[in-house]
């Protein structure tokens, strides 16, 4: 399961909720690292095949547990920097209203 960072990135910007903004970064950040999410792929793949309940509830608990837990390794990345980074920037352009001044040629002199 790859991050489409640039899905992500366009859903951040679309909520225009500049108080969510913390909130929206951390929902980002993954939970599973890669080989962990290799490894719950697998048990899906056999609670399905096999039709293990079990398997299935116990998946969903690790889930609910993990979720509580974010990878901040992902901040290690220069990916994560860069986002972060992006969003700042477009948080505070969308809040500069540009002032156009008019001045009459005359004037100028």
């Amino acid at each position: 399961m790859q991050l489409d960072l640039s899905k992500m990135f366009d859903e951040f910007f679309a909520g225009g909720d500049s108080s969510s903004a913390v909130k929206e970064v951390y929902n980002i950040i993954p939970t599973f690292k890669q080989e962990q999410l290799n490894i719950m792929v697998a048990y899906m793949y056999y609670a399905e095949i096999y039709d293990l309940d079990h398997v299935r509830e116990f998946i969903k608990q690790i889930e609910m547990m993990q979720s509580k837990n974010k990878n901040l390794g992902f901040f290690q990345t220069g990916t994560a920097k860069g986002l972060l980074k992006a969003y700042t920037l477009e948080d505070m352009m969308g809040r500069v209203k540009p002032q156009v001044s008019h001045v009459d040629e005359q004037q100028r002199g």
